[in-house]
């Protein structure tokens, strides 16, 4: 699959939008701002949590405080099981763990994001909702532990370095992006190009 992300590296990364690496950048740059509206309305449309219907306000106090850099990062697990005890507008509850991991690359941009199009290009089994929570939980983390590894190992081994210099290249050196970030784009684009035919082997 990374033969294929470097074969279709043009494709790729075009079809990346500006402006979303564009809003990345100023997200990441105003983290400190992460109580007010303005810095909320914005995250949400980025990493697309607008489109989840349920979720609260105390949803969203409880996400935005965990939001701060002055403190230490929380971990995956605490974070998790804190959103999970909100109940959603329909009275079930969910785990979240996209928006956890999302929330603490925000905090450390060397930290991995976990999506549904991560899980598709890995091919990741989900652990099911039928078993526990504390398991359930157990096995995104196990999975996303693998994840901080695989990362590692491709930028040691260089197997995706011509497309990483390709991303920079073309968003002239966006300065608060970090290799992994940039992997993330990469696998993003690559899943849905390849979901809609527009990549093939």
């Amino acid at each position: 699959m990374y033969t294929l992300i470097c074969k279709n590296e043009q494709v790729i990364i075009g079809a990346i939008p500006d402006k979303d690496v564009q809003r990345y950048e100023r997200l990441i740059s105003a983290t400190a701002q992460a109580n007010t509206p303005s810095y909320q309305d914005e995250y949400k449309k980025f990493w697309q949590m607008s489109s989840f219907k349920g979720l609260s306000s105390q949803f969203y106090q409880t996400y935005f405080n965990f939001l701060n850099p002055a403190k230490p990062i929380p971990s995956l697990r605490r974070v998790c099981e804190a959103l999970y005890r909100i109940p959603r507008a329909q009275g079930d509850q969910a785990l979240q763990f996209s928006f956890a991991t999302k929330l603490r690359h925000m905090l450390n941009r060397e930290l991995p994001i976990y999506d549904g199009r991560v899980a598709s290009f890995y091919l990741f089994g989900e652990p099911s909702i039928k078993i526990p929570l504390p398991q359930r939980i157990n096995g995104f983390i196990v999975f996303n532990n693998a994840l901080k590894r695989e990362y590692r190992r491709v930028l040691i081994t260089g197997v995706l370095a011509q497309p990483i210099e390709g991303f920079k290249k073309r968003f002239s050196n966006p300065p608060l992006h970090t290799d992994v970030k940039i992997i993330d784009w990469l696998i993003y684009a690559f899943v849905q190009l390849w979901g809609s035919g527009k990549i093939s082997w």
